[in-house]
């Protein structure tokens, strides 16, 4: 059996964090950035709208915001890495349902069990991604915004909002997990 092509690609292993299957998996990845997205999308098209400008052009404040993410993820990704926590964070989750996730190891397809510590590195992982991917993504279109056709600025927009939408909902759970996680678990 051929591994898949996030395990081949060791610069798309970030997004691994889609398919790590646990029972919020579905809210995490989607319904949560999708109800972060609508708002943030509706307020952007109406300011667009409102200052007839094309949608790509509004976009700077998400663009800076991203901007200043990146290190905190690069950096939280270190920290979360390398540090000396209980035990436990090394231990699978504690849930109804496993947490797990399906690797390539010795040329073999595995189910592995997910461990906070993994899971919150995949988590940080995933949001680095994310955030280079949409500055990339800006940089290229923003400006050729003006010569592009409209409705490749609108579809440029729209993935560029919901990436914008993933990195502050994976952002708020990152922040959750570790700060519940150590309040929980630390040591005396």
């Amino acid at each position: 059996m051929k591994a898949p092509l996030l395990e081949r690609s060791i610069l798309l292993r970030p997004l691994n964090l889609l398919r790590v299957d646990h029972e919020y998996r579905f809210w995490q990845n989607w319904a949560l950035p999708t109800i972060i997205f609508v708002p943030i999308f509706a307020s952007t098209l109406v300011a667009a709208i409102a200052n007839e400008k094309n949608l790509l052009s509004t976009l700077s404040d998400e663009a800076s915001l991203i901007q200043i993410i990146l290190p905190f993820t690069i950096t939280s990704l270190a920290v979360v890495s390398s540090m000396q926590g209980p035990p436990t964070i090394d231990r699978p989750f504690q849930m109804a349902r496993s947490v797990t996730l399906v690797i390539t190891q010795s040329g073999s397809m595995i189910k592995k069990d997910v461990t906070p510590r993994h899971f919150i590195c995949l988590l940080l992982s995933y949001i680095t991604l994310s955030c280079i991917f949409s500055l990339i993504l800006y940089s290229i279109f923003e400006p050729i915004a003006l010569i592009i056709p409209h409705v490749v600025g609108q579809i440029v927009s729209f993935a560029f909002l919901f990436l914008y939408s993933q990195i502050l909902s994976h952002s708020l759970l990152a922040v959750y997990l570790l700060g519940d996680y150590l309040a929980r678990h630390r040591t005396p």
